[in-house]
């Protein structure tokens, strides 16, 4: 599914003046779209300054550091958002040239059989920065009871079985039981029922550090006890699309800008991503 185009111009430019250098295809998923498109409430991503309004998580906040660093790096291109649960398909675009970058960043250790193909930028998120909550239904008691690695190991995890990071951390941390599947929506949807314990993910900015999906399904973080993801996370733009020479430097030089004037960790902290509220809890792993 295709949504409207939008033209990014840089903040202080009006968009009539600025000539497009083209139309570009970024791929995202329902859920990050929708609350996309709730936070930015008729705003354009390059206006947002303050990323602690209501729906902004990590993902919300990749998405337009995107779109502000290509601005700042000189480009400006009418965006077209492609809708669908795209990670791995991305990868194998991406290496084809069917696809001109990744709005949501991704993982270092994921680009090893396409690094030919596809310039990758400096780290939006580095090595070791990536703290992950268990995140349950708040009403398995038992599971909202662990407290140790060793309580983790007895539960049974859910993953995306594209997520190659998540993947391994489950296994390094010994757990027993880890169920894959393809698809967000039904992860959190076991989750839910019960049917499996746990699936980490980014802590998030609401006061309990819980995160909903359609409105109906609540999880929380197994309190006191967080892992961290080891890797970094990138932009990736594919070296084989028509505008990849225009596309990478500019994404790399606004993203330098944003890192550099601390709106990177701004954007992250009001996510909730890098989160004071967990900053005691012991890190089983």
């Amino acid at each position: 599914m295709a949504v409207s185009a939008q033209t990014l111009a840089a903040p202080e430019e009006k968009v009539a003046e600025v000539k497009s250098d083209g139309i570009i295809t970024l791929t995202i998923q329902p859920d990050v779209y929708q609350d996309y498109i709730r936070f930015l409430d008729g705003r354009s991503p390059l206006d947002i300054k303050d990323f602690s309004e209501p729906f902004n998580r990590r993902d919300i906040a990749d998405a337009i550091i995107f779109q502000q660093a290509l601005a700042l790096g000189g480009a400006n291109f009418d965006i077209e958002f492609v809708l669908g649960n795209y990670y791995a398909r991305n990868l194998k675009m991406l290496k084809k040239g069917l696809l001109s970058a990744t709005l949501d960043s991704v993982w270092q250790q994921d680009l090893k059989n396409i690094q030919d193909h596809v310039y990758v930028t400096d780290a939006i998120i580095e090595k070791g920065e990536y703290e992950a909550g268990l995140y349950t239904s708040n009403k398995n008691i038992h599971t909202l009871n662990a407290k140790s690695l060793a309580d983790v190991q007895k539960l049974k995890a859910i993953v995306n079985q594209n997520w190659k990071v998540d993947i391994q951390t489950l296994q390094s941390m010994g757990v027993g039981s880890i169920t894959m599947d393809g698809h967000w929506t039904t992860i959190v949807t076991a989750v839910d029922r019960q049917l499996v314990d746990f699936v980490l993910a980014p802590f998030q900015q609401s006061e309990d550090l819980s995160f909903y999906i359609n409105e109906k399904i609540s999880l929380v973080p197994i309190p006191n006890i967080k892992v961290t993801l080891q890797g970094s996370r990138h932009f990736v733009v594919s070296k084989h699309h028509e505008y990849s020479e225009i596309l990478f430097p500019a994404i790399n030089k606004g993203l330098a800008e944003l890192k550099a004037n601390g709106k990177v960790r701004q954007a992250y902290t009001q996510a909730g991503f890098f989160n004071d509220r967990v900053k005691d809890w012991k890190t089983i792993f």
